[in-house]
């Protein structure tokens, strides 16, 4: 008891007041505000169908996300596809844009050519074989080339047989007469040379 306590004690009894307190303490107040008595007490654990909950939905995310990376790289896979056709066709119509134009031009050829063989003068025929040079040589700046294949294996990718020829001084399967040339534009064939072929 302290010294203030034992002093109040000693006045009372003094005053004639009944002792009804023998012991006076100084309490001190709870710094635990929690009302509970038990501080074992825990929470209530999650209950099993909370966490079937989550996994379902967890691989049902997992699903999503992998059918949108399936989508996504066929969307790519198309777009690259498309890029490569466009970029074909516009390759297409740089080197042969002009077929039509040249097929055009090969009937000039054709005359031209006609007019060498049944020129009446040697003048006349090299007049005309000059021409004939220097359109040839505008046809090859331009991609188109001239094909005339005496004497070479048929090939039926760049010539038609019209008829076939008995000679005994060549193979069987020989070009003996070509009746009109062919061409090809950059490697594809705008028209197969007219042939003759040993049989």
């Amino acid at each position: 008891m302290s010294h203030l306590a034992r002093f109040s004690a000693r006045r009372m009894m003094k005053l004639g007041v009944p002792q009804v307190i023998r012991c006076t303490r100084f309490m001190t107040t709870n710094p635990n505000p929690n009302p509970n008595p038990n501080p074992n007490t825990s929470t209530e654990a999650a209950p099993d169908n909370t966490i079937e909950e989550l996994t379902q939905r967890i691989s049902s995310l997992e699903e999503e996300a992998k059918q949108a990376k399936t989508s996504h790289l066929r969307a790519l896979a198309d777009i690259e596809n498309l890029r490569k056709r466009h970029t074909a066709e516009i390759n297409d119509l740089k080197l042969f844009g002009i077929q039509k134009f040249s097929k055009d031009l090969l009937e000039v050829a054709d005359v031209l050519e006609l007019a060498i063989k049944n020129a009446p003068a040697a003048e006349s025929k090299e007049s005309a074989e000059l021409v004939q040079k220097l359109l040839l040589k505008i046809f090859e700046r331009n991609g188109l080339e001239r094909i005339y294949p005496e004497n070479a294996i048929f090939d039926p990718n760049t010539m038609e047989a019209m008829f076939t020829v008995a000679d005994t001084t060549k193979d069987e399967g020989t070009v003996s007469v070509v009746t009109r040339a062919g061409y090809h534009l950059n490697g594809r064939v705008v028209r197969a040379a007219s042939v003759g072929v040993v049989s």
